[in-house]
């Protein structure tokens, strides 16, 4: 992470650490936030690797969908990283998430030049920015990940909430992202692996856009093809 003004916060349980842990190998300004009773054997490991840990306690109340929990670890990451390291730029990430090239990631949102900025979005639900990956300045940040322990955040469901909460009700999602189709940052030469389901990001859903310029012809047929397969798949079973 050289020359970069960056804090990255990996947010979340520490299951997955021995999978994810080498993608920070040789990164500067890496917090991982996790709850106060996660094992002390992964604790370590991660200490081991050179990233701070931030033990914090759970929170009252879930949310639905557990929003209070990603809001929590995200918002106090911020505070602990911006203490820590007092940089310009924080990059939230998915404590399950494997990324190929996280300071290539970096360079790409930083040439964006936006306040906030997203890895994607989803086209369901008249559209909404996923969470999987944030990267803004501390101020912006803050703002979107702000915790408020109240058992009701997050309806109707997170995304949405937390994009009603940081851009208000002006637009709707669906204009607020229109806006920003452009301003997704290049993901090219960079693999997301989403390893508690075992997916690389691209082939979870074929509802999700990415600003990718390679093979995305292959991934557009991919989905095509296996929708076209479990629609088959439905009618044989209704007719059965």
């Amino acid at each position: 992470m050289i020359d970069l003004d960056v804090s990255i916060i990996i947010q979340g349980p520490i299951k997955y650490h021995k999978e994810v842990i080498d993608c920070y190998k040789g990164v500067k300004n890496v917090l991982w936030c996790t709850w106060d009773d996660e094992p002390e054997e992964g604790i370590k490991d991660i200490r081991d690797a050179g990233l701070f840990v931030h033990l914090i306690k759970k929170p009252k109340y879930a949310g639905y969908w557990n929003i209070n929990f990603q809001c929590k670890s995200t918002y106090e990451g911020l505070l602990k990283s911006k203490e820590l390291f007092g940089t310009k730029f924080y990059l939230k990430v998915r404590s399950d998430f494997r990324v190929t090239d996280i300071s290539l990631l970096c360079k790409r949102f930083i040439l964006k030049n936006e306040k906030i900025n997203f890895l994607g979005w989803a086209t369901m639900e008249q559209g909404y920015f996923l969470d999987y990956i944030v990267f803004g300045d501390y101020e912006a940040m803050c703002k979107y990940w702000k915790f408020i322990d109240y058992q009701d955040n997050g309806r109707p469901f997170p995304e949405i909430f937390l994009i009603n909460r940081y851009f208000g009700n002006d637009l709707s999602s669906s204009e607020i992202i229109k806006k920003y189709s452009e301003k997704l940052p290049l993901l090219d030469n960079i693999k997301f692996y989403w390893v508690s389901r075992g997916i690389n990001i691209r082939d979870f859903s074929s509802g999700l856009r990415f600003n990718y310029i390679e093979k995305n012809t292959y991934y557009f047929l991919k989905h095509k093809i296996k929708d076209v397969y479990y629609r088959i798949k439905k009618y044989i079973l209704w007719i059965c």
